[in-house]
C-alpha cells in the first residue's frame, strides 16, 4: 500500500517596502455590502496552509493505522512471530516529527507549524464620522440619521373619587405623547368648631353661638364701636386713619 508523502517545502512570505502590513482595497458591493481585496505588495507570497493539507495529513496517519491494524490481523507469517510497527508523534517548537517503526526500520515525517497571521486592523470613526479600516474611508456611517424630536401635550384632568389612586395615561404615541391625568378629591373636612375664642388687650375674637348668631368678645368687654353691620348684612371694620 502506497502512503502519499506530505509536502515539506512551505515557503514564508515577503512583504516589499518598509511598512511590513499588508494592504487592502474596499470594493463597495451592489447589494450594499463592502468586500476587501488584497493589494500588498510581495516579494515572495507565503505558501497557504488549509484544510487540505490537514486532510492529507490525517489521510495518511489514517493509512498508517490501516497498516497496523491490517499486520495485526494477518500476524507475520505462518510459523513465524508477528512484529508489530509503532507509531509516535513528538512536538518540538513548531515542528511535528511522525515516526513509523516496523520490521525493516524506522520511517519519519517532519511537519511544521504555519506562521501565525498579522493582526487584522480595528475599525475607527473618523472626524466625519464614518467608518475607517487602515485609514481608508469606508463611506459608511458609524451613526443612524437623528430621529425627530418628541412632544409632550396634555390631554384631559378628570377629579377621581376620594382614596382612589391618581393615574397618567399617554393616549398619543411614545414620540408625540398626551397625556390623560386623574387626581382624586379630596374628603369633606369637619365642621368648624362653636367653642368661644379668646381675645388680648386691644384685640377682639370672634365666636358663633349654638344659636347661630355671631358674637364680638373682647378682654375688657369694651363696646366695639369699630365693628358694624351695614344694609347689605355684611360685617364691616372701620380703620381710624
Amino acid at each position: 500500500m502506497a502512503i502519499e508523502k506530505l509536502q515539506t517545502d512551505y515557503v514564508t512570505e515577503t512583504i516589499a517596502g518598509t511598512v511590513q502590513k499588508r494592504k487592502y482595497k474596499i470594493i463597495n458591493n451592489s447589494d450594499g455590502t463592502i468586500s476587501l481585496e488584497d493589494v500588498t505588495n510581495y516579494v515572495q507570497k507565503g505558501s497557504d496552509f488549509d484544510a487540505d493539507d490537514i486532510n492529507k495529513i490525517n489521510g495518511t496517519i489514517n493509512k498508517i493505522i490501516d497498516a497496523v491494524e491490517t499486520v495485526e490481523e494477518s500476524g507475520a507469517g505462518s510459523g513465524g512471530d508477528g512484529y508489530s510497527p509503532t507509531a509516535t508523534v513528538t512536538k518540538s517548537g513548531n515542528t511535528a516529527t511522525i515516526s513509523i517503526t516496523d520490521k525493516n526500520g524506522t520511517t519519519s515525517a517532519t511537519i511544521t507549524d504555519g506562521k501565525d497571521g498579522k493582526d487584522g486592523n480595528t475599525p475607527t470613526i473618523g472626524e466625519n464620522g464614518n467608518w475607517f479600516i487602515a485609514d481608508i474611508d469606508t463611506q459608511q456611517p458609524s451613526r443612524g440619521e437623528s430621529g425627530s424630536a418628541a412632544t409632550i401635550k396634555i390631554g384631559t384632568v378628570t377629579t377621581g373619587e376620594p382614596e382612589t389612586e391618581a393615574s397618567v395615561t399617554n393616549s398619543g404615541t411614545p414620540n408625540a405623547a398626551i397625556l390623560n391625568f386623574v387626581i382624586p378629591r379630596g374628603e369633606r373636612g369637619n365642621p368648624g368648631s362653636s367653642e368661644s375664642g379668646s381675645s388680648s388687650s386691644g384685640q377682639y375674637a370672634f365666636e358663633l353661638r349654638a344659636d347661630g348668631h355671631l358674637w364680638i368678645v373682647t378682654e375688657d368687654e369694651e363696646k366695639t364701636d369699630s365693628f358694624y353691620i351695614n344694609d347689605a348684612g355684611h360685617l364691616m371694620y372701620i380703620v381710624e386713619g
